[in-house]
């Protein structure tokens, strides 16, 4: 991950396990950032999907900034050269998962969809 300075030097494999936690942290984020995005989409019953996609992106943008600015703050990790930042923080980091969400839940809804075609003409 040559983005970030603690990461730069060192191989795949060196960095892949500190990746796959970090990886698991993404997807718990992912699942509370849905949760919330349900919650709200039936709170508000006229949310259309293409809303519901953005919202989602946008509370993935909103977690991922609080994260960033939270580890920056406790010295987690530092940015080398090659991550591009706006107004201090990682861009990258921001823009995975403001688009790992409405990608995962677009992913999820269309193999929903199509199993339960697949499964009513079975029967």
């Amino acid at each position: 991950m040559p983005a970030f300075v603690e990461t730069a030097g060192r191989s795949w494999r060196q960095t892949t396990l500190q990746c796959a936690v970090f990886s698991v942290g993404d997807a718990m984020v992912m699942l509370v950032i849905y949760g919330i995005a349900v919650v709200a989409a039936r709170r508000i019953t006229k949310m259309k999907r293409t809303k519901f996609y953005l919202f989602v992106s946008a509370l993935g943008a909103v977690a991922a900034v609080f994260i960033e600015l939270v580890g920056k703050a406790m010295r987690a990790w530092s940015y080398s050269e090659r991550m591009p930042v706006f107004v201090g923080l990682g861009i990258l980091p921001i823009l995975q998962l403001a688009t790992l969400g409405p990608t995962a839940v677009w992913i999820v809804s269309t193999w929903r969809k199509r199993h339960q075609i697949h499964d009513e003409t079975q029967n």
